[in-house]
């Protein structure tokens, strides 16, 4: 199978691309990438993994796109625009990350591995949340895009289910230590994620003001409506990954801890050179 994916030097990407080489399947892997940044170091180990790359300007003219993916079997793009134009899809929904589920220690014994630590509990904390490890969501992508019953279909794909003091307090009973629990009620919430939504759509090309949008409209969505569930993503027509695969053996929370205890924790963004975190 041919997968073109874009954005394969970003988080989500570098898994993907890790999850596509060690399947047991065998895929022919393109990476998008826009002609500046070929020869940056993170293209340039895609190359000696053996990824092709193929500049593209995303934005770019929709025959040089077309003349791009001709042969790509899989396709990373906007879905709406697929289902638009009849395209074949798998939709791939993951769980929110261990990586910025786990909140910071008074020790700072996890600082090195946390980028954007959880610094606040939503709405009391007792809504459940999908919960999945980085490392996870590229070995589930591979099992899904190879499955002939998730063609046109979207697929829920998460390691656990737990809420935001479950995690606080498996945090706490695996190191002994307790993380400040600061609450956020759920009108901030609300009241936040407005005032960032008025204000970008009024223009601003802020990146604080973008990355506070997408920061409050994701607690608001996961901490306060409860949209990051098995239960809602079947409502809307999901297939669940936990049912898809019985047999995926998937990192738990606590093994993280454990990782990160153990000093092989790694930052997700660590090439940002300021946390993506933003302050209650």
């Amino acid at each position: 199978m041919k997968v073109a994916i874009v954005g394969a030097t970003g988080e989500t990407g570098q898994s993907i691309v890790n999850g596509l080489l060690e399947s047991p399947a065998k895929f022919e892997i393109t990476a998008l990438v826009r002609a500046a940044s070929l020869q940056k170091p993170a293209s340039q180990k895609l190359q000696e993994l053996g990824v092709r790359l193929v500049a593209t300007d995303i934005s770019g003219p929709r025959d040089t796109l077309v003349a791009t993916l001709t042969s790509i079997d899989v396709k990373e793009d906007v879905l709406d625009h697929v289902k638009k134009i009849w395209l074949p899809f798998t939709a791939i929904d993951v769980g929110w990350w261990f990586q910025i589920s786990t909140p910071r220690l008074p020790s700072g014994r996890f600082d090195y591995a946390l980028s954007a630590p959880m610094d606040g509990i939503v709405d009391g904390g007792g809504v459940a949340i999908a919960i999945t490890h980085l490392r996870d969501v590229g070995r589930y992508v591979a099992r899904i895009i190879s499955d002939d019953r998730t063609l046109n279909r979207s697929i829920f794909a998460y390691s656990e289910v737990k809420t935001q003091c479950q995690v606080f307090d498996a945090v706490e009973a695996k190191t002994g230590e307790a993380p400040e629990r600061k609450m956020i009620p759920a009108e901030d919430v609300v009241s936040k994620a407005n005032e960032a939504e008025q204000k970008v759509k009024a223009g601003s090309k802020e990146m604080s003001d973008l990355v506070s949008l997408w920061t409050w409209q994701y607690r608001l969505s996961w901490g306060v409506r409860g949209d990051n569930n098995p239960e809602y993503a079947k409502y809307l027509g999901y297939l669940d990954g936990k049912e898809l695969y019985p047999d995926f053996e998937f990192t738990t929370f606590d093994q993280y801890l454990d990782e990160l205890l153990e000093g092989k924790g790694s930052k997700v963004y660590a090439y940002y050179d300021s946390p993506t975190c933003i302050s209650t």
